[in-house]
């Protein structure tokens, strides 16, 4: 695997940790709504949910992710790019513990060493 493709894949996960964070932060924005006095029915949810800058910015991101994907795929072995998708589920956890003030517990670390060092072991 050559240094482009390692940077490439990274990115591509780097995206997708990107797309996660943003729906997360879409998630707090529609709960503080839904949370107000006004009623809402969930076509109103709905509605709202769209309309929401984060939900809109990951479903585009997610789009472009999607052909950033194809191309890499078109020079890289799927068995050998599959695996860096992976790097999302480490840098993920990590920066929901950073912005969100979410707990992470030893099994989490445990976990993401493993993925870890599976990609380490794919690269070399």
């Amino acid at each position: 695997m050559t240094l482009f493709q390692i940077l490439y894949l990274a990115l591509y996960s780097f995206g997708m940790v990107m797309g996660q964070i943003l729906f997360k932060l879409s998630s707090k924005s529609q709960a503080k709504i839904w949370a107000s006095s006004v009623e809402y029915s969930y076509l109103g949810k709905f509605f709202n949910l769209i309309s929401d800058v984060y939900f809109v910015s990951a479903i585009a991101l997610y789009f472009l992710l999607s052909g950033f994907w194809v191309w890499i795929l078109s020079f890289t072995p799927i068995s050998s790019a599959y695996p860096f998708v992976a790097l999302s589920f480490v840098i993920t956890p990590l920066l929901g513990s950073v912005i969100f003030s979410e707990t992470l517990e030893f099994k989490n670390y445990l976990s993401m060493a493993f993925i870890s060092c599976g990609i380490l072991i794919l690269v070399d």
